[in-house]
């Protein structure tokens, strides 16, 4: 009788879900276990989800249904604002743009879209410039900023709970945050 050998079936991954409203609230014991459980989640898991952050449901859906809108629009009309066409690489990466191994003529290309933003500013340091946004899209680029306004709060927030759950100063990472001009990218990708 022949033996046969399975593969082990993967364990499903639970994915640490961690409420920061108490660490927003300043409270001092939400804040110890925020922290611990921040820590945990990344030796453990290596990532997580928050809830309970300043982020809120409006936002987010304002956003999802703006950016939902546009990634419908035939590849045309996105391609009218790829980054291609920008100075410092802001707005549409089409399917396949990137690769993995950029060095690999024989690597699979990426299977995703993507729009890039950061703040505006006028042409001059690497990266600087100003973002497309596409035509017809009424409140496409408010409810954009919105949401990076909202989302790059947030990173800092993270940065902070990440420092204090390395015993670090909470303000040790906030260069992380922001760069020379007190600006983030923002990298939308589907």
């Amino acid at each position: 009788m022949a033996s046969s050998t399975k593969e082990p079936v993967p364990s499903p991954i639970d994915i640490p879900i961690i409420d920061i409203s108490g660490y927003l609230a300043g409270d001092p014991a939400a804040t110890k276990e925020t922290i611990t459980l921040f820590r945990t989640a990344c030796e453990n898991q290596g990532f997580l989800q928050i809830t309970g952050h300043s982020v809120s449901p409006e936002i987010q859906e304002r956003f999802i249904s703006a950016i939902a809108e546009f990634f419908s629009l035939p590849t045309a009309q996105k391609l009218e604002v790829s980054q291609q066409r920008s100075k410092c690489n802001r707005g549409y990466e089409r399917l396949g743009f990137q690769k993995l191994d950029e060095l690999d003529v024989n690597a699979t290309t990426d299977q995703k879209e993507g729009f890039s933003i950061r703040q505006d500013r006028p042409l001059g340091r690497f990266l600087q410039g100003e973002n497309q946004w596409p035509a017809g899209l009424p409140g496409f680029k408010e409810a954009y900023m919105e949401y990076f306004h909202a989302v790059h709060a947030l990173s800092k927030t993270m940065f902070g709970v990440m420092a204090l759950s390395l015993g670090l100063e909470q303000d040790y990472f906030a260069d992380f945050a922001s760069d020379a001009d007190g600006e983030s990218i923002s990298d939308l990708l589907m």
